[in-house]
């Protein structure tokens, strides 16, 4: 940037619809402006003028809903879903523990895949981290 030059804002106006604020006590307006991704006003569309020059972006929302935006932060949904259907280790601490819970869910779930497990080697109580060779006692047959 040039000396004595200011950095122009990017800015946009969303008017004429209904945006839910979050706040209680006025849980919707009709416009929002924002600058360089920060809200700067929030209110009426007529108010909303003041705001808006010629760098402004104006979107007419024509009296539909806009929500805070929802960012995802990388979540794996469909994986944490698939996890929801699968046995749960999380908890054991030890070989003992890791087998039982596994042994009780292919009873269960008798000719269906076993997947996932989630077991959490941070409350593991031992150095040794778990083997196949704890399992093919009970799930021969079964796909692990």
């Amino acid at each position: 940037m040039m000396p004595g030059k200011k950095k122009m804002k990017y800015k946009k106006a969303f008017i004429n619809g209904k945006i839910f604020t979050a706040d209680e006590k006025n849980p919707y307006a009709e416009a929002i402006v924002t600058a360089n991704d920060s809200i700067v006003y929030v209110g009426s569309s007529e108010t909303a003028n003041e705001y808006i020059d010629k760098y402004t972006e104006v979107i007419d929302l024509d009296k539909c809903l806009m929500l805070p935006g929802f960012i995802d932060s990388h979540a794996h949904t469909i994986l944490g879903g698939f996890s929801l259907l699968s046995v749960d280790l999380r908890e054991c601490k030890s070989k003992n523990e890791f087998k039982t819970k596994l042994a009780e869910y292919a009873r269960k779930h008798i000719d269906k895949w076993i997947t996932g497990g989630n077991w959490n080697h941070q409350v593991w109580e031992i150095p040794e981290l778990p083997a196949k060779e704890w399992i093919d006692e009970f799930t021969l047959g079964t796909p692990v």
